[in-house]
């Protein structure tokens, strides 16, 4: 502990002997670190504990026979170990040690929402080492296969998991074959849905599944409510290396040392994914997984065998000769930078593959990682200039329909405390609004569009940047209640808003105009200079549209609401206007 007290903040710094010496066990700890094995199924654990006054550690061990050793030896699989906090420091000691036994084991939540939002709640208890992502798939597996017993045919899976999920879609591949059988487990299941799809969302969005994860790290009492299952080992074991062969055996020497380094090779053995489609084909055998059996079935009709060789027909019904992965390597980059090769993009590569006539499964991917590893490609490779997303065309098609969304400040405290202003743009009649605010919050920006609703009616859409105030749940809400879309602007391209940029740079214009006196300064003005520039922009002629958006004050009978609204006018009807009025 010397080393996290020198860590508190401290006016004298002393380095003392006990610092000294935890400083020299700490060098001998880093150069021979311990190794973790790997527990075998149904093997007995021993669980150690220690707690000191500021420490809780445990690590679980299996005792083995080993050569040259009498006795078993015990080797360490698993090993945790906590700082306590304030609190748990007043824990006694028999407590401390019971919170080291809980910190060990591991636990999942899930939970099922139906269409009517209808909940079934799941913990699962983790009796085993096992990593966060290992416990990720074991949760989505048993809600999987819950899901199946209840009868559900159509599932939509959302996990704050983004290796899980993009593993399981298909977007990140499996470099660990622990992971790879849990993706594997989950594609067994998935024929068993009529619709499976999985939606990585954020933690905080996924607060019912955590507080069930929570109840089971904590080990608290779980709600009758709230089924709860005991996981002992792992639902789908590790994949153990294959052994080697009596003729890999042979390899070695006669003494039984491995041969010289230059007679030495490698075999690498793997499976050719042309044998079930032969198979099929020649004797209409299936594999045994269902999966992998209705995939062999439907695609089996673009395949026949000649001569015992497997060929594909094309979409022009030329036959392609199916080869292996490695072979089918070789093949790209003789066609890439071989002799007649002239590093081509990865979509001309593939064309001449197949119209040479080969073809095997992972030919787009195997060429895009060439590409993508050639140094000359990507040496002079064209810079792309094409915009990060799509861009937005803004249907500006009748008046009041889309607005632009932005805030101006912060001014100098005017009297009510108001520092910011709200300021929106009508796309069409470039009729400007505002309103001064003390607070910029998604409630003041919710009246601000609330108030343009009550005057000209529910727009189409409203273009705004990505303020805290605009992308918060309560904003966002009260627009989709009303069928507003909101557009927010690219960083990037904060122009496709500029529209709303030049109405706040002409209000700040028109405001400092009236504020400035040099007799009397007094900048908090602002606020009641406000009206005068809205009407003086009101007035205006635009001159993209040569029209101003506001009559003058023509009064006409009606009702009170229909009086003084504004409208577009022409130049010519304004002076009709003036002249009637003379």
């Amino acid at each position: 502990m010397p080393f996290f007290k020198l860590l508190k903040k401290t006016d004298h710094f002393t380095w003392t002997p006990e610092a000294q010496e935890a400083f020299e066990d700490f060098k001998k700890y880093l150069t021979s670190p311990p190794v973790l094995d790997s527990p075998s199924p149904n093997e007995p654990l021993l669980l150690y504990v220690s707690a000191t006054e500021q420490v809780v550690s445990t690590v679980l061990v299996v005792e083995r026979e080993e050569n040259g050793h009498a006795q078993l030896v015990q080797r360490s699989v698993y090993f945790v170990s906590e700082v306590l906090g304030e609190s748990k420091l007043k824990y006694p000691q028999v407590q401390k040690l019971l919170y080291g036994v809980l910190i060990t084991g591991d636990r999942a939540g899930v939970v099922l929402i139906s269409p009517n939002d209808e909940k079934f709640k799941y913990v699962l208890y983790i009796h085993f080492p096992a990593s966060h992502n290992v416990a990720e798939y074991e949760a989505l597996l048993h809600g999987l296969r819950l899901a199946i017993s209840l009868g559900i045919r159509q599932l939509l899976v959302r996990g704050d998991s983004q290796l899980v999920v993009n593993q399981v879609m298909n977007e990140w591949t499996c470099a660990d074959e622990n992971m790879q059988a849990y993706r594997q487990e989950v594609r067994k299941l998935e024929y068993k849905f009529e619709g499976l799809e999985l939606v990585h969302i954020l933690r905080h969005k996924n607060e019912a599944a955590d507080e069930l994860a929570n109840l089971g790290s904590k080990w608290l009492q779980v709600p009758t409510d709230i089924f709860v299952k005991h996981l002992t080992k792992p639902t789908v074991e590790k994949k153990d290396k294959p052994k080697p062969t009596p003729s890999e055996a042979g390899d070695a020497g006669d003494n039984g040392q491995p041969p010289n380094s230059d007679d030495r090779t490698v075999a690498v053995i793997t499976d050719d994914w042309r044998t079930p489609f032969i198979n099929f084909l020649t004797e209409e055998v299936l594999p045994t997984d269902k999966a992998e059996a209705k995939r062999v079935s439907r695609r089996s009709y673009c395949y026949i065998v000649s001569d015992g060789e497997l060929l594909r027909r094309s979409a022009s019904g030329i036959l392609m000769r199916c080869v292996l992965p490695d072979e089918g390597k070789r093949i790209l980059q003789s066609v890439h930078s071989g002799l007649c090769g002239n590093h081509a993009s990865a979509k001309m590569i593939v064309g001449k593959a197949y119209r040479q006539g080969f073809f095997w499964p992972t030919v787009v991917t195997d060429v895009q990682e060439l590409v993508r590893k050639c140094e000359r490609c990507q040496f002079f490779a064209r810079q792309t200039h094409v915009p990060a997303q799509e861009l937005q065309t803004i249907p500006i098609s009748w008046p009041f329909a889309v607005w632009g969304l932005d805030i101006v400040g912060r001014f100098k405290r005017a009297p009510g405390g108001f520092t910011h202003l709200f300021v929106a743009i009508d796309k069409f009649t470039k009729w400007i609004e505002a309103k001064p605010v003390a607070t910029i919050d998604s409630a003041h920006a919710k009246d601000f569009i609330q108030n343009i609703i009550y005057h000209f009616g529910i727009p189409n859409r409203i273009i705004t940047d990505n303020g805290r105030q605009f992308i918060s749940g309560v904003f966002h809400d009260f627009c989709e209640e009303r069928g507003i879309k909101i557009c927010y602007t690219s960083v990037a391209h904060p122009k496709s808003n500029g529209q709303v940029k030049r109405a706040n740079g002409m209000i700040l214009q028109g405001i400092k105009t009236r504020v400035f006196d040099r007799l009397h300064p007094y900048a908090g003005r602002w606020v009641q200079m406000l009206p005068l520039a809205l009407w003086a922009l009101h007035t205006s002629v635009s001159r993209s549209t040569g029209t101003i958006a506001l009559l003058p004050c023509v009064r006409s009978r009606g009702s009170p609401a229909h009086r003084n609204r504004p409208r577009i006018i022409s130049h010519t009807e304004l002076q009709r206007v003036h002249g009637r009025h003379g």
